[in-house]
């Protein structure tokens, strides 16, 4: 059986591998990670070479950026893109193949995440593509007037609802933990599709009720499952 997995998803697969690798040490993943991706002597010309090779009017490297940006515009829209690779296996690849082991473990990796951990994993991804959105940009000529550059914004391809979390490891301990949580749970409130009087409620008469238990009744909320979003305080 075979299958097509973009650069694209890819890159999505191995950094969830790499990330989760923090929490939980998964000797086959590492292993088949530092074979497809260890770096040769030829890396610096693939790089080159995806600069250079156009598809249309677009270039290779601004596929694949645009191609991120897609998976990346929202946490949600992460969540769809493994929820479609995991469907894919067993569908389009074999579920006991190199590939098809490598897949399903990054899938439950991913799965397992705490929600925190997505957030600050969704914003890193965020990061680093914004950082290769940079590096793509042409270099403005200094003698041409400011209103004759067509300058992209401060913040390329960054949606309005990206998470500002601290970029620290979230398998670490974090500087100051209370501002992390608190920060999410600010971005979650802004984001329910319902109102959330009663779980506050809730919170507000217990005073020993974790951070991290209304963290995840958050979450719950924000996917429509209300109920359980209460059993969970």
């Amino acid at each position: 059986m075979n299958a097509y997995l973009s650069a694209a998803k890819y890159i999505l697969l191995v950094a969830v591998d790499q990330y989760s690798s923090i929490h939980a040490t998964n000797q086959l993943a590492s292993f088949l990670v530092s074979h497809l991706y260890a770096p040769t002597p030829t890396t610096p010309l693939v790089l080159s070479q995806l600069s250079t090779i156009c598809v249309g009017n677009t270039t290779l490297q601004h596929k694949l950026i645009s191609c991120m940006d897609e998976h990346l515009e929202s946490i949600d829209t992460l969540h769809v893109f493994f929820d479609k690779m995991r469907k894919q296996v067993g569908e389009q690849m074999d579920e006991e193949s190199i590939l098809g082991v490598f897949v399903r473990r990054c899938c439950l990796a991913f799965a397992r995440m705490e929600f925190y951990i997505v957030g600050s994993f969704f914003n890193e991804c965020r990061q680093a593509l914004r950082v290769m959105q940079n590096e793509l940009e042409p270099e403005c000529d200094p003698d041409l007037p400011s209103s004759e550059l067509d300058l992209p914004s401060s913040n390329p391809g960054l949606p309005s609802s990206e998470l500002d979390l601290p970029s620290s490891n979230p398998g670490l301990p974090s500087s100051d933990p209370d501002l992390h949580v608190t920060q999410l749970i600010s971005a979650l409130e802004s984001h329910t599709p319902i109102p959330i009087t009663t779980t506050r409620a809730v919170l507000s008469s217990s005073a020993r009720t974790p951070y991290f238990h209304y963290l995840e009744s958050l979450d719950l909320v924000r996917q429509r499952e209300s109920t359980r979003s209460l059993s969970s305080l």
